[in-house]
């Protein structure tokens, strides 16, 4: 089934079409893009009335010339708070993807550094951890300087991608 017949079956889905970008959930546009005239998608069009799909948040994108593993899972990282004492204990819990390498690791960043490239996370973090085999568990970090920093998961120490991440507070 291509996109045409899949956009017909979920109208007010959203879907996300690679190199094209996120398709906006709204009618006009899933009938300008999909290529259903308003006819065909009338029925949908009184049942959604002004209703809005969430639309899901985009896929990191590659740094170019980047040699990306091919992992089919994301990494999910969680916090006992979200706002902290320069000096306090920041403990993080985690799943990370079986099969990553020993030297997966996460590490804290601070927030302005842009998210997905490893080695440019790596430049910049200030404590880390590597996972060393493990797919779940905790760790401790101590909360560095005030600011908005950011807990995030990469593949690997060697040129990995970030797979996972979240913000919290030092003040």
């Amino acid at each position: 089934m291509g996109w045409t017949g899949m956009m017909k079956m979920y109208p007010s889905k959203s879907f996300w079409l690679g190199a094209v970008g996120r398709l906006a959930v709204g009618v006009s546009v899933v009938t300008a893009i999909a290529g259903c005239t308003p006819e065909q998608m009338s029925s949908t069009a009184q049942i959604l009335g002004s209703v809005v799909s969430p639309v899901p948040q985009a896929p990191m994108q590659p740094v170019p010339n980047q040699q990306i593993p091919n992992y089919t899972q994301t990494g999910q990282i969680g916090l006992d708070r979200t706002n902290y004492r320069s000096g306090e204990q920041v403990q993080v819990s985690f799943r990370a993807p079986a099969g990553l390498p020993n030297n997966a690791w996460i590490g804290v960043i601070p927030s302005h550094i842009p998210h997905g490239d490893e080695s440019v996370n790596d430049q910049h973090d200030v404590a880390y951890r590597y996972l060393q085999g493990r797919t779940s568990g905790t760790m401790t970090f101590t909360a560095p300087a005030a600011g908005r920093w950011d807990i995030r998961m990469h593949t690997s120490d060697s040129s990995g991608v970030e797979i996972a991440s979240t913000s919290f507070t030092v003040y």
